[in-house]
């Protein structure tokens, strides 16, 4: 994910996704749209002794397809 400034709307900003291409089959313009988001690490926050935070975006829930 790029890191943008915060904002009151983030319309319109660049979202740096992947595009995979697949010819257009019959039946696709009835089809529901998946979008995959993965797994990712946002923030390591470690001290010296090895301890700290990491802080993982990780969709989930029922709108994102998981529990």
């Amino acid at each position: 994910m790029a890191e943008v400034p915060p904002m009151a709307d983030y319309a319109g900003q660049q979202a740096n996704c992947a595009v995979i291409a697949r010819a257009w089959q019959p039946g696709d313009a009835a089809r529901r749209v998946a979008i995959g988001l993965p797994r990712q690490v946002v923030v390591v926050d470690s001290d010296e002794d090895g301890g700290g935070v990491v802080v993982t975006f990780a969709p989930t829930g029922p709108g994102a397809g998981g529990v």
